[in-house]
């Protein structure tokens, strides 16, 4: 009798109820086990693509999540009557960015 892996998928565990139920002529056997292969392959490739689609997806955020912080700091400091090259050389960034990120706080009218 094939014993059952805990945390497999419905498709895995029916192609293990469907090999038990077989006859066990070698052949049939045989080419229920590469099927099961194939499909246990699948699936370690979708979780794979999965896991990376989630990780790139973290990363993203929390660069997005880095830029709104150095946004608002930058326009903290503005408010505070700091100058743009201060704040540039501060926080390491070319004086142009700094200067788009204050003048497009003006343009929305924040």
């Amino acid at each position: 009798m094939i014993e059952r892996e805990e945390g497999i998928s419905e498709s895995v565990k029916k192609a293990y109820d469907d090999l038990a139920q077989l006859s066990q002529d070698e052949p049939t056997r045989l080419l229920y086990e590469s099927r099961l292969k194939q499909l246990r392959d699948i699936e370690s490739s979708n979780m794979s693509s999965y896991d990376k689609g989630r990780q790139e997806g973290l990363e993203q955020g929390l660069e997005q999540g880095r830029a709104v912080e150095r946004h608002k700091l930058i326009k903290q400091l503005a408010s505070v009557e700091m100058s743009a090259e201060k704040i540039a050389l501060m926080m390491g960034l070319p004086l142009a960015e700094v200067h788009k990120i204050l003048s497009d706080d003006k343009d929305s009218g924040q």
